[in-house]
């Protein structure tokens, strides 16, 4: 792992740990336009909902990420995205959201 992925787990992990302490309460993915994944296809809200991401420097570098947080625990699933994918998300499941 590079410096910035730990960077990004670790962030994640401190905002996933502040609101949740079971990673199976979260979705972990990747996308080439997260705020789109996010709040449309998973119907996340913006303003009542836990959410985070970030940006990776290459596709590779997100789905490492991603895998990381799977094997973890997360929900979510290999194979997502295209070759533009370099952003990595997550949100706690709620009755709302859609996996």
């Amino acid at each position: 792992m590079t410096a910035r992925q730990q960077e990004i787990i670790s962030a994640f992990n401190v905002y996933m740990g502040a609101r949740s302490t079971s990673y199976n309460e979260w979705y972990v993915g990747v996308a080439a336009d997260p705020r789109q994944r996010l709040f449309n296809d998973h119907a996340v809200s913006e303003h009542a909902d836990a959410w985070i991401y970030d940006s990776c420097s290459s596709t590779r570098e997100a789905r490492e990420i991603e895998h990381y947080f799977i094997t973890q625990g997360t929900r979510g699933g290999p194979g997502g995205g295209d070759a533009d994918t370099k952003s990595v998300y997550a949100y706690k499941i709620t009755s709302r959201t859609i996996e």
